[in-house]
Order: structure tokens, then sequence, then C-alpha cells
């Protein structure tokens, strides 16, 4: 169990003035059975927003920004105790997550390498003992590289490249768990004293639900926060949204993080 202090800062800005700025946001962590949130502050430079829930329960803000503006702005405070130790045995959407998506369908690149876990794990009879290696095999097969893919890259292109971030292990380990017939979910977070958002892997099996982190073939533990979960990355996009704008527009983000134990 680990008691952690959360500062999340989101800046999203544009290279020239845009208006009408409708957006949904999904990076404020709730309450579950393994994480109970507690003393959140929110700062949101938004004409109004309020909080909903998606189709997965995962919380989101939604809102808008009507005055013509270069940039939104998001500082968000929580303390979170955490213990991993306590299972999560809903299975009322596991079906949904055994099947493939658009982000996660075995193409012609990651088909030798599904071929290849079949045949590493033919021998073992227990379903969480094949994860296991299979986040293995694919910490070990990719190699993290920043900036090479983008959230548009698919588990088949990323794993051609053999180079990616954590969405990009975690979509890979998706598409393989999936085709096996495993229930496997997406899930995005943060993680104790990393200064990024994280994604990972979480399967149904034994009738309960393990957090499989293949970015760094570790279990998911208490250090871990999550802020959303869903079929793959799409379900779990930090920041969407549409605005108005007489001209082109390119768009960034920059994210300050700070996760401590306290």
């Amino acid at each position: 169990m680990k008691n952690m202090y959360m500062d999340y800062h989101l800046k999203i800005s544009f290279d020239n003035k845009i208006n009408h700025h409708f957006f949904s946001l999904r990076c404020l962590p709730k309450t579950e059975p393994r994480q109970i949130i507690s003393d959140v502050r929110i700062s949101l430079d938004a004409d109004y927003f309020s909080f909903s829930k998606d189709s997965f329960g995962n919380r989101f803000w939604y809102g808008y920004k009507e005055q013509e503006s270069t940039e939104l702005n998001l500082h968000v405070t929580a303390k979170a105790l955490v213990n991993w130790q306590k299972y999560d045995f809903d299975n009322h959407l596991k079906d949904v997550f055994c099947l493939p998506t658009s982000q996660t369908t075995i193409g012609e690149n990651l088909l030798p390498f599904y071929q290849s876990c079949l045949i590493k794990t033919e021998n073992i009879s227990n379903d969480y003992d094949k994860c296991l290696c299979i986040m293995q095999m694919v910490h070990n097969t990719m190699s993290y590289v920043p900036e090479i893919t983008n959230i548009k890259t698919t588990a088949d292109e990323a794993f051609s490249l053999k180079k990616g971030v954590c969405q990009d292990y975690a979509q890979i380990m998706l598409a393989i768990t999936r085709k096996m017939k495993i229930p496997s979910r997406y899930v995005a977070g943060v993680m104790l004293n990393e200064k990024f958002t994280h994604a990972w892997v979480e399967v149904f099996v034994n009738k309960r639900w393990y957090g499989l982190d293949p970015t760094n073939n570790l279990l998911v533990n208490d250090a871990y926060i999550v802020f959303s979960r869903g079929r793959d990355y799409k379900d779990c996009l930090v920041n969407k949204g549409i605005f108005f704008s007489p001209v082109a527009v390119k768009q960034s983000q920059n994210i300050i993080l700070k996760v401590e134990e306290v």
C-alpha cells in the first residue's frame, strides 16, 4: 500500500488563435477498490466544464472555451491511497475486451511474432503465466524510442519498427493476448517518480484482472495510478476536442507531471 501525491499540469497550445473550443479530458483518477482518491484540486481556464463517465466507467471532463485564445491550461493535484493487493472481479465487459480493434489487429508484420508467442506458450497451461511470458517477449523485442510513433500508429505498424513508446508496447501485447482469447484492456495512468503519463495492460484470468506493464516488464503494483481503461489508446486519449479558426492551426501539448510518495 502506498500514499501518493500527484501534480499534473497539461498545457495545450495552438500556433494561431482559435475560438469555440469544445473538449474532453481524461486525466482524473477515480476512486475504485484499488485506489482511493482524495484532496482533489482542479484549475481549468475554460468558460464551462463538468464531469461525466464514459461507457467504460472512466471519469472525464467536458466543456468549452468560447473566447479567442491560443492555449488551454489544466492543473490537477490529488492524493491517492493505492493497494494493488485488492482485486477487480468485474467481468461484465470482458467479452468486449476479447475483440480486436483497428489499433490492435494483427497484420503481416505482427503475425510471425504472434506465432512465436504461440510456440513459446504452448506448454504453459495457466493463462496468467502465458501472459507473463508474452509480456516479457514484447519487452525483449521492442526498443523504447520516443517520437518515432504517434497516436495513430497501430500495433502492427509499431511492431514493424521494433520501436515505440508505452502505448505501442501495450497495444502489441493486447493484439497478442486477445488473439489468444484472453480478455485484455488498455490502461492509461501515471507511475511513481515518472515525468510522463504511462500505459499498460490488464488481463482477465483466474476470474480477476491483473495489471502487466510490458514497457518495464513489471507486474503493476502500488506505484501505479489509473486514469482510464478501454479497448486501446483511442478510448483513453487524455485530450480530445474540436475548435474553430479561420486559418489552419497546429497544436501541441506539454505535460508537467510529478508523482511522489508521501
